[in-house]
């Protein structure tokens, strides 16, 4: 239950850095396109990726939380190794 958890977290956390870099080269290169109206340009160009893209961000980062969590390569998703039984006599 605990590895679901953090696996739901990975796919938040993926998710919010795909859609954040997006949206920072769409506006920055909007922004770029445009100086003398760059902020508006940058915005829109923002929310046109998230609008755009929006899905295929959140399958991808689904995609990589659940691969990442069932392999346990992401952090914290390790499965907990059980302790050798060393009291009991042969």
């Amino acid at each position: 239950m605990k590895r679901v958890i953090i696996g739901i977290g990975w796919l938040t956390i993926i998710s919010f850095v795909i859609s954040f870099i997006g949206g920072f080269v769409a506006g920055f290169i909007a922004g770029y396109n445009d100086p003398g109206n760059a902020a508006a340009a940058g915005a829109g160009a923002g929310k046109d990726f998230e609008q755009r893209f929006g899905g295929f961000v959140f399958l991808i980062s689904a995609l990589a939380a659940v691969i990442g969590t069932a392999t346990g390569k992401l952090p914290y998703t390790q499965k907990e190794a059980k302790a050798p039984d060393i009291g009991k006599a042969a």
